[in-house]
């Protein structure tokens, strides 16, 4: 066999200056020599440069320098998570709201393109899609080696109507949706009277009306005689953090923390707390949280665990609560990173990590699909709701006062 010679040399100064460069151009501080015998940055360019030669000379197809520098960015940036992106300079600014959107949160999850949850009362969730559901074709086109800010965007909502292939844990044959960009129907919050004494509040969403709906809520429970509550944030994706702190501050007393905002970057540390008595004071609290469960309504279900407000009931939470940041770089392009993440009170991280429930519950087996698309609820009562509320009357026959412990 054939023994390949390194890089030739005079390629070496060149590539290492093309890298510097670009690591210059997008804010990274320019890596100083290394002191005598240090490993330092330039030797690991100094490997760089001799893999990006290797290609450039044997590939069995002539690849451009710019082109493996494009290559090695986006490789980097795909190692540290699935979010970080670079956004090319002739990439169109993107509408500031789409003519409709599709309700529908995705992520990749051992490769596969997982649906987090459909926003209630959006279109994803009126069609059928599911919390779970992987992915597999969009528009008869494979959804593989997509990245996955492209897939947010398109999902984020558009003009067209969008046809998705999916697998679902339970059915033999994959099953194909028809999205049609339109509006979140239904308000956000929404309440029941379980029992004589014990309200349901439904969060179905985080946004600008949540906290106002979710208040009237309360006090629609609290004058019904509700004493205890079950805040059911199942299936409950994303959402504005800001909405979430705002419904803590309603159930939590005036100065506990509600969750801290933690990164390098220089000013995106918060601290949120409750700046008012709680609108509603009954114990326990029961909180519902599943695999659709992420973001903001992760917020919240933290807070009120760490304050011994509330018991977290049914599956692991999905584990995303971070904030992006936008770096601009020399070129017109820009670098987007994940620059801070959620922690709840007690220091515990969201992203990545979700939040492990006190009680697990395993989700009521699917009830079926109507004809022509939509969801068929089963009759009666939910039973990881049942659930719930014969831990609430459980947790009074022991007489737990002054808190609820996990």
């Amino acid at each position: 066999m054939r023994r390949l010679r390194p890089a030739a040399p005079f390629l070496r100064p060149a590539i290492a200056a093309l890298l510097v460069a670009a690591a210059a151009a997008w804010g990274a501080p320019t890596p100083t020599p290394p002191a005598a015998g240090g490993a330092g940055v330039y030797r690991v360019l100094d490997v760089l440069c001799d893999v990006m030669g290797i290609i450039q000379r044997d590939y069995i197809e002539p690849v451009g320098t710019e082109t493996l520098v494009q290559y090695a960015l986006r490789g980097m940036l795909s190692s540290l998570d699935p979010y970080s992106h670079l956004v090319p300079a002739a990439a169109a600014p993107a509408a500031a709201e789409p003519p409709g959107t599709y309700g529908l949160e995705v992520a990749y999850g051992d490769r596969l393109l997982r649906v987090v949850s459909p926003v209630e009362g959006g279109p994803a969730w009126r069609a059928g899609v599911r919390s779970g559901d992987v992915v597999l074709k969009i528009d008869g086109e494979a959804v593989e080696e997509r990245q996955l800010v492209e897939l947010r965007d398109l999902f984020r909502g558009g003009a067209a109507d969008l046809a998705i292939e999916v697998a679902r844990r339970g059915e033999r044959d994959l099953l194909t949706f028809t999205l049609k960009p339109g509006t979140i129907e239904g308000p956000p919050a929404r309440a029941e009277k379980l029992d004589a004494d014990i309200g349901l509040l439904r969060i179905g969403r985080f946004d600008d009306g949540t906290a106002a709906g979710a208040a009237s809520c309360l006090g629609e429970l609290a004058a019904g005689g509700a004493g205890s509550l079950v805040l059911d944030l199942r299936d409950c994706p994303a959402g504005d953090v800001e909405a979430a702190v705002a419904v803590a501050d309603l159930l939590l007393p005036e100065g506990a923390p509600i969750a801290s905002l933690t990164g390098r970057v220089e000013g995106v540390q918060r601290e949120f707390v409750s700046v008012r008595s709680p609108a509603f004071e009954g114990r326990p609290i029961v909180v519902l949280v599943n695999g659709g469960t992420s973001g903001a309504a992760e917020v919240l279900a933290g807070a009120l665990r760490a304050d011994r407000r509330g018991l977290l009931m049914g599956a692991k939470s999905f584990g995303s609560a971070f904030e992006e940041r936008s770096f601009p770089l020399k070129d017109g392009s820009s670098l987007v990173l994940i620059a801070a993440v959620y922690r709840t009170p007690d220091g515990r991280l969201l992203q990545g990590e979700g939040l492990a429930v006190d009680v697990e519950v395993p989700p009521p087996a699917p009830a079926g699909e109507r004809e022509g698309g939509g969801r068929v609820e089963e009759e009666g009562p939910d039973p990881v709701v049942r659930r719930a509320v014969d831990l609430i009357k459980g947790i009074r026959i022991i007489g737990a006062t002054g808190g609820v412990d996990p």
